[in-house]
């Protein structure tokens, strides 16, 4: 079932009023909607998006509440063009 309304919660843990990404807008923009989504069709109910720095690099960390990840795709769940579903 999908949730129709997570509650999407965001951390800024990095102490910064800003951080700079240097990143395709358009691959940004589409991984942050493929985890949303995924997020939203495995049943989640809350989302945290955490956002911190290490040795320079902005690294979000998300979290949900949703049914998780289906074993037989976890070995390749970040290979280039993997999906699932």
């Amino acid at each position: 079932p999908r949730a129709s309304r997570p509650k999407i919660r965001f951390q800024n843990l990095t102490k910064l009023r800003e951080v700079y990404v240097e990143a395709s807008l358009v691959e940004l923009r589409s991984i942050l909607s493929n985890v949303l989504n995924n997020a939203v069709d495995a049943g989640s109910t809350k989302i945290d998006l955490r956002l911190r720095t290490l040795n320079g690099l902005a690294i979000l960390d998300v979290a949900d509440d949703g049914g998780g990840v289906n074993e037989s795709v976890r070995d390749t769940l970040f290979d280039k063009d993997v999906t699932f579903g």
